[in-house]
């Protein structure tokens, strides 16, 4: 199995390629038979999801700015940081 890591300017994802089985976190396939690698992140305030891309954005809120558990995620509970979807749209 092969790894790729694209660390774009504007968003970032992960692609492997080999035989592995199927993977339930991968739900796009790409001409070539590369399986893009769904990334949990933070979509909006308490909600994380799926996604083939990381947007390249992060968030610094200031103290008291968001809603208590509203940046939570079930690896951090209080980050100091919001990357990703949520980001973007803060």
């Amino acid at each position: 199995m092969s790894l790729g890591i694209d660390l774009g300017t504007s968003n970032s994802a992960l692609a492997w390629a080999g035989s592995v089985g199927s993977h339930a976190a991968s739900r796009t396939t790409t001409p070539a038979g590369l399986q893009l690698l769904d990334i949990p992140q933070l979509v909006a305030p308490g909600q994380v999801d799926l996604r083939p891309l990381l947007p390249s954005s992060c968030y610094l809120p200031a103290a008291n700015e968001l809603a208590d558990g509203a940046a939570g995620l079930p690896w951090a509970r209080t980050p100091p940081h919001v990357v990703g979807e949520a980001a973007r749209g803060l």
